[in-house]
């Protein structure tokens, strides 16, 4: 058996710590003069793995993301129109999914990712620098969506990397974010746009039902007004 990277990602890092222990120390058992020796020298070479395996990655990338891929809508994605807009959207909750695509499990690391496909209805350009989405849990409390740069540098945090070349980080962080609803330009009339927002929620909320993903500032006739989709 073969330890990749993949572990740490689909695990989290402390289950990967103790899967490249466990994959190693069999090998380190496999030694005469280790056995020989007692558990200690196991425990050295389980650790000496580890730190392989991490250091493998040093002056790389934090995570190998695809590059120009589009993700795929989901089909059967509920969708909700106002006069002014229409939005299709699910949770992208396939986890091999998403460690193909961003090589982390942004759902273990309570980043919920939201695939958006936003049409605009109006007779005039939408202004999507203006828009803003949140998702509301059934306790109704309201998280915003975070920039692409906030929902990656979570990433960071929760698999403890702190090890890369600073060029291939930004290089990493700048793939990361083409996966982001494009809001820098103006949606035109008829148009419609797809893309990923990403909320910075508790586990609580990722593994709840009845959420809902609230869009505003969408109708420059009325910016006030606000669209709800029910997302499950």
């Amino acid at each position: 058996m073969r330890f990749t990277t993949d572990t740490l990602r689909r695990n989290g890092p402390g289950d990967g710590a103790r899967a490249v222990a466990r994959l190693c120390a069999p090998a380190a058992r496999r030694r005469g003069r280790f056995a020989a020796m007692g558990r200690s020298p196991a425990r050295v070479f389980a650790a000496a793995c580890l730190a392989a395996a991490l250091l493998a990655g040093c002056g790389g990338k934090p995570f190998n993301v695809k590059t120009q891929v589009a993700l795929p809508a989901v089909a059967g994605a509920p969708v909700v129109e106002s006069p002014a807009v229409r939005l299709q959207a699910a949770v992208v909750r396939d986890e091999d999914l998403l460690l193909e695509t961003f090589d982390a499990n942004l759902i273990l690391a309570g980043v919920l990712p939201v695939n958006l496909t936003l049409t605009n209805r109006a007779a005039a350009p939408l202004d999507l620098r203006k828009a803003r989405f949140e998702v509301r849990a059934p306790d109704g409390h309201s998280y915003k969506a975070a920039e692409a740069k906030g929902a990656f540098k979570r990433l960071i945090k929760y698999y403890e990397i702190s090890t890369y070349s600073k060029p291939e980080y930004k290089k990493s962080q700048e793939d990361f974010a083409t996966y982001a609803l494009d809001t820098a330009r103006p949606l035109a009339m008829g148009e419609s746009r797809q893309g990923m927002l990403f909320f910075i929620v508790p586990d609580r909320v990722i593994q709840a039902s009845g959420l809902k993903l609230i869009g505003v500032r969408l109708d420059a006739a009325q910016p006030k007004s606000a669209v709800e989709l029910q997302l499950n």
